[in-house]
């Protein structure tokens, strides 16, 4: 799941297989999110997406959570 000012980078998202869904549930907060969701199986192309970006200077600051607390292991990264 990849949440938050994706903008800069939904091409890339939906490239490698992304799919936006604007009413998202946040799995920490409950609230409805916009954002993308990925197989898990992504995972590594996602990390490559927002490395690239941060290195072309797209998008500065990503924060990465892996959630052991829900039923599989959710790579969930924010802008």
């Amino acid at each position: 799941m990849v949440l938050g000012s994706t903008k800069p980078i939904k091409d890339r998202l939906k490239a490698i297989g992304g799919v936006f869904n604007p009413r998202l549930t946040h799995p920490w907060t409950k609230e409805r999110v916009p954002g993308w969701v990925f197989s898990s199986k992504r995972e590594q192309l996602i990390i490559g997406v927002y490395q690239d970006a941060i290195r072309d200077k797209v998008i500065n600051k990503v924060e990465s959570h892996m959630l052991d607390n829900i039923s599989e292991k959710s790579l969930v990264l924010t802008v």
